[in-house]
């Protein structure tokens, strides 16, 4: 880019293409409920032009980005999981693998893991407006691996004021326009003992995926709204050493992050971290924008 696009004033930019995509262009060319028909139709051309325009950029001119910007730019989409590449050839799949491109699902290895992740049950666009702030609070047990966590899971709805096109609130039916329905799992190697939604336990489905627990729970959050998962989980990991990885899947806004752990029994205490600092016995993390996996690590001495 920039390119020039049929149908839109300015040009097609790297700085105003998120913006644009995920979240104006229904606002736009789809401005009320009430021209939902005409204005669908405009967008649907708006967006054929701006593809066939970046496509034809791509193929047809002359200038090649050095290496060094090419790996600026793919390298955080890539870390993202917005960008994966498959190959039926070994030696390149596993190439891709090798540079994690290959997309693949993080694997506990004897260690602990969380991953949060949505899947839109309504048919809107209201995803982009879904706001995260993911709490994980962790006792471990150096000398039997054993843990009890609290993973806390804050959704926040935020549409903007005003009324909304069809294709951003949804038709309603199952829930009123402007809810946000997600479906939201939780990927664990620990047992889930409770799960409570804004202090109230609810129910929640189970199926095992990647060598993990994965527990579901249908989240309706209304427009303007606030919900807040608790999920209560115990189990154990390997012991000696903690290893925590903060599994995130590709979404329109970054997650706030916080992350406490703390030792369990037996007079241990924390001596090294990575990724987290020291707080009195606790090693802690709080990172407000998170859009990509996270690692952490803590050593205990034992008595």
């Amino acid at each position: 880019g920039p390119v020039s696009v049929e149908g839109l004033d300015e040009p097609l930019t790297a700085d105003n293409a998120v913006e644009l995509l995920l979240r104006e262009q229904y606002f736009r060319f789809d401005p009320s409920p009430d021209t939902v028909t005409a204005g669908t139709q405009a967008r649907e051309d708006f967006l054929e032009a701006a593809t066939r325009a970046t496509f034809d950029a791509l193929t047809t001119r002359t200038t090649t980005p050095s290496p060094t910007r090419l790996v600026d730019a793919f390298g955080p989409v890539t870390r993202q999981r917005r960008l994966a590449a498959y190959s039926a050839q070994p030696d390149e799949q596993a190439y891709f693998r090798g540079i994690g491109l290959d997309g693949a699902f993080p694997r506990a290895e004897g260690g602990d893991l969380v991953a949060v992740t949505h899947a839109n049950g309504g048919a809107n666009k209201l995803d982009a407006y879904l706001h995260r702030s993911i709490d994980y609070q962790a006792a471990y047990d150096p000398g039997t691996g054993a843990v009890d966590a609290t993973a806390t899971v804050r959704l926040e709805n935020t549409p903007p004021a005003g009324p909304l096109p069809l294709e951003v609130a949804g038709p309603g039916g199952a829930v009123p326009p402007g809810t946000n329905r997600s479906l939201v799992t939780l990927y664990s190697p620990l047992e889930l003992t409770r799960v409570d939604q804004d202090g109230t336990e609810t129910a929640s489905g189970r199926a095992d995926q990647f060598g993990l627990h994965a527990y579901t729970v249908v989240a309706d959050i209304p427009r303007g709204g606030v919900m807040t998962l608790t999920f209560s989980l115990s189990g154990a990991v390997d012991p000696g050493t903690y290893h925590l990885q903060v599994v995130r899947p590709p979404l329109a806004n970054p997650d706030a992050l916080s992350v406490a752990v703390e030792p369990a029994g037996g007079g241990s205490r924390v001596d090294r971290v990575r990724g987290l600092t020291l707080d009195g016995d606790r090693a802690v993390a709080n990172q407000p924008s998170v859009d990509d996996d996270r690692a952490f690590t803590v050593t205990f001495t034992t008595p």
